[in-house]
């Protein structure tokens, strides 16, 4: 049995403790850091285990498994371990999306692997699938549903609950934070799409600069009107190839029934990888939860220690991609007093409810945004067909 390092024992890092701790395991816990050694745990660790010293963490042999959160000083932790030679594998998305590109050359010059496939996806094995579909093609197009706490959030909202009776559900699921900003307002999201984009097209984009709208201008009207025409309203994140420039965007999005995007239900993901070859492929599964992301972390670890574990990450040096918002038709919704044309776009308006429902094409919501809050709306992106 090997000895691995926990950086971290919280939700995920409990559920990475009690895997060792099943019979059959290969590996045990040897030295976890934690934040207070006399926190009362559901999970027993031999004596001595615990430590409150990153020193006395890292100085050791064996793979490091960092579950911390935040980029820092999980970061500097993580390339500590990789200059001291010990392979990591880690579930922060925040860390890798902001400083993968310092982390996986500091993992090249000292021959160690970095296993990130727990930072995408929970028990969705994407980062797996990109590193063998981006080898063989151009990948054009990656994302989708990535965030479990959000959809949970629509899920319950579809059920009836408002947006404050849902959040509150996730947060007593554990799905959500007790502050659930980096959720709702798209920042895991963006962190999670700027990991992908780094694997699929070879590009380093800053999180920060990626556009994204917030799960709240999503109205319990919304869902009604898009299940009224066979869809699903999602928290999609989408990044795309394109002349002149990378698109992206994080934002509610209406999606067809038939579209495996509006599949997932509760924290589950579903992630779409398109390519020159492939077409299109969707992968789904348990995109939250401590048992999911312990199973992706010691599965690459299992990866490192047979060796298969390779990835190629954008260099240090390069620069930032430059990112646009992406275009696509969108759905504004009106109060019923406000003038339709007050938005400065064309649109074809319906009534709807007690308000105004209007679809236009081919704008971004940057456009867009500005002007449907000055007149009390919003927007989602509607990827329905052309509606009548």
């Amino acid at each position: 049995m090997s000895e691995l390092t926990l950086l971290g024992l919280g939700t995920v890092g409990g559920g990475v403790a009690r895997a060792c701790a099943r019979e059959g395991s290969p590996w045990a816990v040897g030295r976890a850091l934690v934040r207070d050694r006399c926190k009362p745990r559901a999970v027993a660790l031999p004596d001595g285990a615990l430590t409150t010293s990153a020193d006395e963490a890292l100085d050791g042999t064996g793979p490091v498994v960092e579950v911390l959160g935040g980029e820092l000083p999980a970061a500097n932790l993580i390339a500590a371990a990789l200059e001291r030679g010990r392979p990591v594998v880690t579930a922060n998305k925040g860390a890798i999306a902001a400083q993968g590109p310092r982390l996986f050359a500091l993992a090249r010059r000292h021959g160690v692997g970095l296993g990130i496939e727990a930072c995408v996806g929970g028990g969705v094995p994407v980062i797996a699938a990109l590193r063998q579909l981006a080898g063989g093609q151009r990948l054009t197009a990656v994302g989708g549903v990535i965030n479990g706490t959000t959809n949970a959030i629509l899920g319950a909202m579809e059920a009836g609950y408002s947006y404050d009776e849902a959040l509150a559900r996730a947060q007593a699921a554990g799905f959500a934070e007790p502050d659930p900003s980096t959720d709702v307002e798209g920042h895991d999201a963006a962190a999670k799409l700027a990991i992908l984009a780094a694997l699929a097209f070879g590009v380093y984009v800053a999180p920060a600069t990626i556009p994204r709208r917030p799960l709240t201008d999503v109205t319990p009207a919304d869902l009604r009107w898009a299940a009224a025409h066979g869809a699903r309203i999602k928290y999609v994140a989408r990044a795309a190839r394109a002349a002149g420039g990378d698109l992206a965007a994080v934002e509610p999005a209406a999606v067809p029934l038939a579209d495996a995007l509006a599949a997932p239900d509760g924290p589950g993901n579903a992630i779409r990888i398109e390519g020159d070859l492939i077409g299109a492929t969707t992968l789904s599964g348990p995109g939250a939860g401590a048992e999911p992301t312990a199973g992706a972390l010691l599965g690459d670890l299992a990866a490192i220690a047979g060796g298969a574990l390779t990835l190629d990450y954008p260099a240090p040096d390069l620069a930032p991609a430059a990112v646009r918002p992406l275009p696509a038709r969108y759905a504004v919704r009106l109060p019923h007093a406000a003038d339709p044309a007050a938005l400065g776009h064309n649109a074809r308006w319906t009534r709807d409810g007690d308000g105004w429902l209007g679809i236009v094409e081919g704008a971004t919501a940057a456009d867009l945004g500005p002007a449907a809050r000055a007149a009390g709306g919003g927007l989602f992106r509607c990827d329905l067909p052309a509606l009548d």
